[in-house]
């Protein structure tokens, strides 16, 4: 409003010397003006307003151009933390119940299994033993499946019950070794982790293999479902839980 106030007024005090000068030409009729200044300073007046209206309209097409690039950053700001909200809430609720047990890696370090499921819309968990024949005739299907349906929001989990010696809670390294090498020759590459007594106790595992399916937030939507399946059998019950 600031620039336009102050041209109206430069044209108002040219317009009042303009009069002014013109009554002074009446009064000296006799001298012959070299000029008169007045139209000058008219056409000056009005290109410097001209000039100002197309700055004034050019700085502000230039803030709306760098205003929509930074709402656009904004906008996409928002849109990340809101996923990033969404994540951190499906692992604040799958950190409870079956998938907030403490369960370990190769290197016996605790894994949050709660982070693993809240990645996917269904992950199957599959309760196995290094000792089990049925588990580990059937660890090729899975294998398969979890490669096909990786990419569908879909993963498996192979939960080994018989590394940790329920008398003091710890590892056993010879065990884990095995898994690794049954992993190897089946070939699975879904996580394979290692249950502490607290998941086993919670799943009330008696039998392997024992399977169970949760969603993203941890909760049971299938099992616990007790012995081995064909791959058709497991992808009949995926396909649904998918849906």
């Amino acid at each position: 409003m600031k620039k336009k106030i102050i041209p109206g007024i430069a044209v108002a005090v040219l317009i009042s010397a303009a009069m002014m000068a013109g009554c002074s030409r009446v009064q000296t009729d006799t001298e012959k003006p070299a000029a008169d200044p007045t139209p000058v300073a008219e056409d000056t007046a009005q290109e410097e307003t001209e000039e100002e209206v197309e700055e004034t309209s050019t700085a502000k097409e230039g803030e709306k151009v760098r205003e929509e690039p930074l709402q656009a950053e904004e906008d996409q700001d928002v849109s990340e933390e809101a996923e990033t909200e969404e994540e951190q809430e499906a692992a604040e609720e799958a950190n409870s119940g079956l998938t907030g047990c403490v369960v370990y890696d190769g290197e016996q370090k605790e894994v949050s299994l709660a982070k693993i499921v809240s990645q996917n819309k269904v992950t199957m968990l599959n309760f196995w033993g290094t000792f089990c024949g049925p588990c580990i005739q059937e660890m090729p299907d899975l294998a398969d499946i979890e490669r096909d349906y990786k990419d569908k929001g879909f993963e498996i989990v192979g939960i080994t019950v018989d590394a940790v010696d329920y008398n003091t809670g710890k590892l056993d390294a010879h065990v884990i070794q095995d898994a690794e090498d049954i992993m190897k020759d089946t070939g699975v590459e879904y996580p394979v982790v290692y249950a502490g007594n607290d998941i086993l106790e919670y799943a009330e595992i008696s039998v392997v293999p024992t399977t169970f399916f949760v969603d993203a937030k941890g909760n049971i939507i299938a099992g616990p479902i007790p012995g081995s399946n064909s791959r058709s059998g497991w992808e009949k019950i995926i396909n649904e839980l998918m849906k």
